[in-house]
């Protein structure tokens, strides 16, 4: 089998009334089919086989951690830059990841994503 891009995603719930995020991973293809939104930079890749028919990735595996790690990250940026008024620096940030043993790197952009 070939190899498939996965991502963790929101999707709206109407008994709270807001997005929340889904514990599955999907492919963009079965994230737009439920009318979801994919997260930034939790993409992974997977075997094909692993994906249910509907091509949602059903397995437990580590990605669910790594991209509670990317969303852990991005929560402490919007706090910072929200409470101090500037984005943290690219050297703040990758501290904080090798302090805090995140599974994510910074591409040369300056994003965070998750290592794969």
């Amino acid at each position: 089998m070939s190899a498939v891009d996965v991502y963790a995603f929101v999707i709206w719930n109407r008994e709270i009334g807001g997005n929340v995020r889904s514990a599955r991973f999907a492919t963009l293809e079965a994230i737009k089919r439920v009318e979801g939104v994919a997260i930034d930079g939790t993409g992974r890749s997977v075997d094909e086989s692993e994906l249910d028919r509907n091509h949602f990735y059903a397995r437990k595996s580590d990605i669910e951690l790594e991209s509670q790690h990317l969303l852990k990250l991005r929560a402490f940026q919007s706090a910072y830059e929200h409470n101090v008024g500037k984005p943290l620096r690219r050297e703040e940030i990758e501290r904080l990841i090798e302090a805090r043993g995140l599974a994510v790197r910074l591409t040369s952009k300056g994003e965070a994503v998750l290592k794969g």
